[in-house]
């Protein structure tokens, strides 16, 4: 009997040891499988994160209106409420950021002294930033700085840096030179570890931690599971610091490898390089628990063995098959994740270890599904504001803008038609100003701004309002047209600036539906960046009527000067654009064609008063003068980047269409045609003018004399289109355009513009008198000394000088100046070759513009703050010359008066200008 117990006993033995083993490679399979997987989740989850906090940094940096305000901000001559203005709106949107993330303790911008400018922690504004930070900031090449873990008042943290650029406020253009810098502090504990310590079905050993190499050692960079006490950034044991403990995977059998772990314990260890920061990323499982359950069913099996030997080998079997069937499914279910498909799932109803393996693996997967999404989605949301951007930018149409803001928000949430508002000045109503997917005759629809309606309620609340259902709650009224296309649901969100609504815009669906908090966000946060661009256009908008009043005012004063002509200009104005208006040009060309025609006789302002008013002939050289004037009302004008094209038609406006006339004797056209516009109405204007040595003519010869000058002197077509106008015609347009201030019937002002037209006006009455300087004389020592004084007493500067450059020489000498040191007039004679005054100014053309001696290097060397202590800034420019450079002009200011931007940019035109003398004075 003993002897067939044992008989049967080992063959069920034998099965046991071979069902253990089996059993014990499955396991193992099954927890390497496990490990990859949460290995992958996790270092996407921390990749994610890092690519998502680097991406906000770089939507706060190469964000155009962000590097507008702060460029305005950093504009030590700006105005300052609209600097706090803008630095309130920075702030705000700083806020908002640091509240829709995990872990953010700070968001700031910094300058390029690493001055804190603006920043969610209050009292950190006017500090120092890091100077780490900085220096690796500004010293980047990539202009991107990640400060790795570090601990940080009693926490730790990373932070994320950007540089941003300056921006031509003139051109409204981003340029190369860095301007500042965005920073983002987080704390790694409330974010980053949550990533590590998030791992369903751990067990008793499971654990994940970050590793870096730092100096030849392996730290550990986050908390340890089994050692709550150890410090952060402490190296581990020494028997970890081989490179065989973490080495990068070389083929599919190598992830998973068996070693004793920082505890002592055998453990199953994966490793995964996380990019950027150069971590790696650990995953591990005890050994002993992983095979805890192989050994309980070793035990089971023996036991039944001995107990039930008949049915030995149907247990095996059963328990085998029990074994593997969930494996391999759990394997496959773990492949097709691996390859990419996260809608896999287990269906197992099993209430064992496998049943709660396979809960495990559908929460991780899940979990993986879910965070796809969520990126996805943020992808998609960041997408449509970066949309909505390029079309502000490429866009100066208020309703082209708000039509653009309402498709993308459509696109992004599952609103179906939209409808945006803006409030009136009095804020009494608001006007509906663009709409999608509603009816067109809504724009113009005019409403209270009250709580009667969503939008009324919105503006007056300044905070999103939403119904689910319109029929049910009867919160709001509608206008009839939205109703009558039976709108069910409703979202609306403030356009705000600062705390300030100026509007809102409304989102309708035709069922009920219950708007999200993401879509709510989402439109929020394409609401304001749309209000934002609509107060940009304003100010844009302002600025040019700024302008045209300016230009106004400059005319008047030239019209004052020459009194035989009074008036001219004006009148002239209105005959061309009627003129245009016949010919059938484009709108987007008369406000041009106006500002030409307004400025044609600009360039008089540098003919002496003797040759002006002369009563008599003049002589061969005084007519030389008097032809000078177009070439000076082009150099008067040239720079200002919206006087491009008026300034071409100033230079032209004597040319004729047979090639006669004169400054560069073109013909046809090539002459601009707001020139030859102009010419025709100019000659028309004087015959019908009274003069002082004549009477005006009538309107039968002045008609006469055009029709003489056809295929001459004037343009046909043009000619012909003049000749379509009556007498009564011309006295019409003079009493339409007897109302109007400005050229293209602009009649708007602003105050708030005030300031920046005052110094545009100072401008020009400098240039005026430097134009006036150039032409007092033929002898260019004269000329130079004429213009300094001219330049310090118009901008209040404390010293000048203009020095030229010598090219057999290859040095600078000093040709004049006011109150210039010595030492400073013989050492720039010495200056190497890499000096910025020397390379950057004279060789490379490039002005520099700065706020305080003592920081700049060429001064310290030629000891000028020594010599004069109560000297603060400079600004030097180029002398351009038509083959290059021929020196340099440099001017000081004291703490009294310092120098602007405006100051800066008449300096360099008053440069352009000496340089065209001194290549005229060369030629002679």
């Amino acid at each position: 009997m003993l002897a067939l117990v044992a008989m049967a006993a080992l063959p069920a033995l034998l099965i046991g040891v071979l069902a253990y083993q089996n059993a014990t490679a499955t396991i193992e399979e099954r927890i390497a499988s496990q490990l990859m997987a949460v290995s992958d989740l996790k270092q996407a989850e921390i990749e994610n994160w890092i690519a998502l906090v680097q991406l906000d940094a770089n939507l706060l940096a190469d964000n155009f209106l962000n590097e507008e305000h702060l460029t305005f901000i950093l504009d030590p001559g700006g105005d300052e409420e609209r600097q706090a203005d803008f630095g309130n709106f920075l702030t705000e949107n700083l806020y908002s950021l640091q509240a829709s993330r995990v872990g953010y303790v700070e968001v700031y911008y910094m300058d390029l002294f690493g001055r804190i400018i603006l920043s969610t922690e209050a009292d950190r504004v006017g500090q120092r930033a890091e100077d780490e930070i900085v220096t690796s900031t500004f010293g980047s090449d990539s202009g991107r700085f990640l400060l790795d873990i570090h601990p940080r008042e009693g926490t730790y943290e990373m932070a994320f840096s950007q540089v941003m650029r300056r921006v031509d406020l003139e051109e409204m253009q981003v340029t190369s030179t860095v301007n500042a810098a965005v920073v983002i502090r987080v704390d790694v504990s409330q974010s980053l570890y949550s990533f590590l310590l998030n791992w369903p079905e751990r067990g008793e050993t499971g654990e994940s931690f970050l590793v870096k190499q730092i100096d030849g050692e392996y730290y550990h960079l986050s908390p340890l599971r089994f050692s709550d006490a150890a410090p952060l950034l402490e190296p581990l044991p020494e028997h970890l610091q081989s490179g065989e403990s973490f080495r990068e995977p070389m083929s599919p059998d190598d992830y998973v490898v068996a070693l004793t772990d920082y505890r002592g314990e055998e453990a199953l260890h994966l490793n995964r390089s996380i990019t950027g920061p150069d971590w790696i990323l650990v995953v591990e499982k005890g050994t002993r628990e992983a095979l805890d359950s192989v050994t309980q069913l070793t035990y089971i099996w023996t036991l039944a063995t001995v107990i039930i030997l008949l049915v030995a080998f149907g247990v095996a079997a059963w328990l085998a098959r029990q074994l593997t069937t969930p494996l391999v499914l759990l394997a496959n279910a773990t492949r097709r994740v691996g390859e990419g498909d996260l809608r896999t799932r287990v269906t197992m109803e099993r209430k064992d270890e496998f049943g709660e393996l396979a809960g495990a693996f559908n929460l991780m997967v899940e979990s993986l599904w879910e965070n796809a999404l969520r990126i996805q989605q943020r992808s998609e949301e960041l997408q449509a504001l970066v949309n909505l951007s390029d079309t502000f930018l490429g866009s100066a149409n208020l309703r082209v803008a708000l039509e653009s803001a309402l498709h993308e928000t459509l696109a992004a949430t599952n609103g179906e038609a939209a409808l945006a508002v803006l409030l009136a000045e009095d804020e009494k109503m608001f006007t509906a100003e663009a709409e999608v997917g509603l009816a067109e005759d809504l724009v113009g629809l005019k409403r209270k701004a009250d709580g009667q309606t969503a939008a009324g309620f919105c503006i007056m609340q300044r905070q999103a309002v939403i119904s689910h259902d319109l029929g049910v709650e009867d919160r709001f009224r509608s206008p009839h047209n939205v109703r009558s296309l039976g709108v069910r649901s409703l979202m609306a969100v403030p356009l705000l600036i600062g705390v300030r609504a100026i509007g809102a815009m409304v989102f309708y669906s035709f069922g009920p539906y219950e708007f999200q908090a993401d879509e709510i966000n989402l439109a929020q946060a394409i609401a304001n960046q749309t209000a934002v661009a609509l107060e940009r256009m304003k100010l844009v908008d302002d600025l040019s009527i700024s302008y045209d009043r300016t230009l106004s005012a400059l005319v008047a004063a030239l019209d004052a000067r020459d009194k035989e002509t009074e008036g001219h200009s004006k009148r002239v104005v209105a005959y061309t654009l009627a003129l245009a208006r016949a010919m059938g040009l484009p709108e987007d060309q008369l406000q041009d064609i106006a500002r030409g025609a307004l400025l044609h006789d600009i360039g008089k302002i540098g003919v002496p008063d003797g040759i002006l008013h002369k009563p008599g002939k003049l002589s061969d050289e005084e007519w030389a003068i008097i032809r000078k004037h177009p070439e000076w009302g082009k150099q008067i004008l040239e720079g200002i980047p919206f006087l491009e094209e008026p300034a071409e038609m100033v230079y032209s406006h004597h040319e004729r269409w047979d090639g006669k006339g004169y400054p560069d004797g073109i013909s046809g056209t090539d002459i601009p045609i707001g020139a030859r516009l102009f010419a025709v109405v100019d000659a028309f204007d004087a015959i019908t003018s009274d003069r002082p040595y004549r009477e005006a003519s009538s309107y039968t010869v002045a008609r006469e004399e055009v029709e003489h000058g056809r295929g001459r002197q004037f343009d046909p077509a043009i000619v012909e289109a003049f000749m379509q106008f009556s007498e009564a015609d011309w006295l019409r347009v003079l009493e339409e355009y007897a109302a109007r201030e400005l050229p293209g019937g602009l009649k708007r002002s602003t105050g708030e513009l005030d300031a920046r037209q005052a110094a545009l006006a100072d401008q020009v009455k400098a240039l005026n008198r430097i134009v006036a300087a150039i032409t007092s004389s033929l002898d260019i020592g004269d000329v130079f000394d004429n213009v300094l004084d001219a330049l310090v007493d118009e901008t209040e500067a404390a010293g000048a000088g203009i020095f030229l450059y010598e090219t057999q020489e290859d040095r600078l000498k000093y040709a004049a100046g006011i109150d210039l040191p010595g030492n400073l007039k013989q050492g720039l004679a010495q200056l190497p070759f890499d000096e910025p005054l020397y390379k950057g100014v004279v060789l490379e053309g490039k002005s520099r513009l700065c706020g305080d001696l003592r920081d700049d290097n060429s001064m310290r060397v030629l000891g000028v703050s020594d010599a004069r202590p109560n000297w603060q800034g400079y600004s030097c420019v180029a002398l351009e010359g038509s083959d290059g450079n021929l020196g340099m002009l440099l001017v000081f200011s004291d703490s009294r008066s310092p120098f602007n931007w405006d100051k800066h940019e008449l300096f360099e035109r008053a440069g352009r200008l000496l340089g065209q003398a001194i290549m005229s004075a060369r030629m002679h």
